[in-house]
């Protein structure tokens, strides 16, 4: 036999997901809020984290843009120090006690708004704003519909082909850095050879000198006129 849920003051039993057609009221976010604090035990920030990101989640669902997680979680940590304190005064007959109690029971039926305060103007869908707009003011009177599989097939196709067009930006920089490299490679070749030509160049006309023959011009015509003439080898 299974345990039965706990029931708590005002929100009835706690809840461990955000489910339904509409967006999440504060009495929702509670029973999410109160289900990780209190039946499972975690620390007040840690069980508001839990319920931010299922919040958050089921926002992006509804395609409405919203606040920074940080401030989704500061709201949810404001609404439980609230509702700890109507309930800790919940034995007070004051008027005034019972009088936070009744207004703070009536709106745990209204949004939690977590919207980005520009939501408005940066949804593009007119549906997505009178959605948010008619669940601000009457919750009960509009829910989300199922998925246009139009839209997401659209959607699908401009991720995918984003993906493609990334993909073959990089391609395209990889071979550019790739012919870089080479043209590099092929300049630095080329310059050592250059080098090396003028080396061999050198030692070629080095070579070339020293293996030079000598040439004997004391033939015997030379000789014999240097003999008319009385000059010397010397001279």
């Amino acid at each position: 036999m299974s345990r039965s849920k706990p029931k708590y003051f005002l929100i009835s039993h706690p809840e461990q997901e955000f489910r339904g057609s509409r967006l999440p009221s504060k009495g929702q976010v509670l029973r999410v809020f109160m289900h990780g604090h209190l039946t499972e035990s975690k620390p007040t920030r840690e069980s508001a984290k839990i319920t931010a990101n299922g919040l958050l989640d089921f926002w992006s669902r509804a395609r409405i843009p919203t606040t920074r997680i940080d401030n989704v979680v500061t709201k949810i940590e404001k609404l439980a120090n609230e509702y700890r304190n109507v309930k800790r005064n919940r034995t007070k007959l004051q008027m005034s006690y019972r009088m936070k109690e009744d207004i703070f029971k009536g709106d745990l039926e209204d949004l939690f708004d977590i919207a980005h305060q520009n939501a408005l103007s940066m949804i593009k869908n007119s549906e997505d704003v009178a959605f948010l707009k008619s669940q601000r003011e009457d919750r009960q009177s509009s829910c989300m519909g199922s998925v246009d599989k139009k839209l997401a097939q659209t959607e699908t196709r401009n991720r995918k082909a984003n993906q493609s067009k990334e993909k073959l930006k990089e391609m395209e920089e990889q071979r550019k850095r790739i012919m870089e490299a080479k043209v590099a490679l092929e300049s630095s070749s080329s310059d050592e050879r250059d080098e090396d030509g003028d080396d061999c160049s050198l030692i070629t006309k080095h070579s070339t000198h020293e293996k030079k023959k000598r040439v004997n011009i004391l033939t015997p015509e030379v000789s014999a006129a240097l003999d008319r003439t009385n000059t010397s080898h010397r001279k």
